[in-house]
């Protein structure tokens, strides 16, 4: 993947906790490029604010080379993609809202290459799609024939109480804003509208196995911690705080569910593989899997 310029920006006068506004905040992890913050108070824990231009971060190469293992298939061979365990979780996640709302308009913010709403377009929804990547959303509208707005949510405009079901595969961790984004969620969901989420839990098996290592090596192997919190994500949300921050925007908790990222989504080699395959094992015996899936809806 291509480099992109980036540097730390001196925050530490005027940072405050995007959940509960406190500035008694610490370094969790130092790393190289970038360091990881917590809150005292909350507990939420986030990337310490860089100089980066977020459209650079998701251009061609993102989707193309670092998430190549994932969005590659949908270019030339889509008739047997959508058959590929890859997408099971869109497949299954479909199934679900579907079981909680008939058919309607559907947003997916952060919708990427729109292979989702491509899915939810065959289903009989009226797809719309958010993204900021232009390479991402063109395709989606080329290809798909969906409407996607290259902007940030809150600026696009959406009308009030719009949207049946918003969804957010993986995108909460990646927005440098997500209290705004949810506001706006609220706004242009329909009363009896519905919010999906998913994302990775900072509280779950594998980021504690990153932060063992992390410590009992004396800060020095770094690695697993950087593979679980990636620069591209922002916000590490636990599920005590995404709830939160979900109750303070003015949702209520329809479901909560807990699962996986699929073997066959991870770019790592069998060995790596093998060695996540067992961490899943011993993340299910103990009920910490890595991500979670939350249904909510106006309080």
């Amino acid at each position: 993947m291509a480099r992109h310029s980036h540097k730390k920006l001196d925050t530490s006068k005027s940072l405050k906790c995007q959940l509960c506004g406190s500035q008694d905040i610490f370094c969790l992890y130092e790393l190289e490029e970038y360091n990881i913050l917590k809150c005292r108070n909350c507990h939420l824990v986030f990337t310490e604010p860089l100089s980066i231009n977020l459209s650079e971060l998701y251009s061609v190469e993102y989707f193309e080379e670092f998430q190549s293992n994932f969005f590659s298939r949908c270019h030339d061979d889509y008739a047997n993609y959508k058959q590929d365990p890859r997408l099971t979780s869109f497949k299954e996640g479909l199934d679900f809202l579907m079981s909680h709302k008939e058919v309607g308009k559907i947003l997916d913010v952060g919708c990427a290459t729109g292979v989702f709403l491509d899915m939810a377009k065959n289903k009989g929804w009226e797809p719309y799609g958010v993204d900021i990547s232009e390479y991402a959303a063109s395709y989606a509208r080329d290809k798909f024939g969906i409407k996607v707005e290259t902007r940030e949510l809150q600026v696009v405009n959406f009308p009030s109480a719009y949207f049946d079901i918003i969804t957010m595969w993986d995108t909460i961790e990646h927005v440098p804003n997500p209290g705004q984004i949810l506001q706006e969620c609220l706004r242009i969901l329909k009363g009896d509208g519905l919010l999906f989420i998913v994302t990775v839990d900072e509280d779950s098996f594998i980021p504690r196995v990153a932060d063992i290592l992390y410590r009992i090596t004396g800060k020095k192997l770094k690695k697993p911690i950087k593979l679980v919190h990636p620069i591209h994500h922002i916000t590490h949300f636990s599920k005590l705080t995404l709830k939160q921050m979900l109750r303070n925007t003015g949702f209520e908790i329809v479901y909560l569910g807990k699962g996986e990222i699929p073997l066959q989504n991870l770019r790592w080699n069998w060995g790596t593989k093998i060695l996540i395959g067992i961490m899943y094992f011993f993340a299910r015996l103990l009920n910490m899997q890595y991500e979670v899936k939350l249904l909510v809806k106006k309080a």
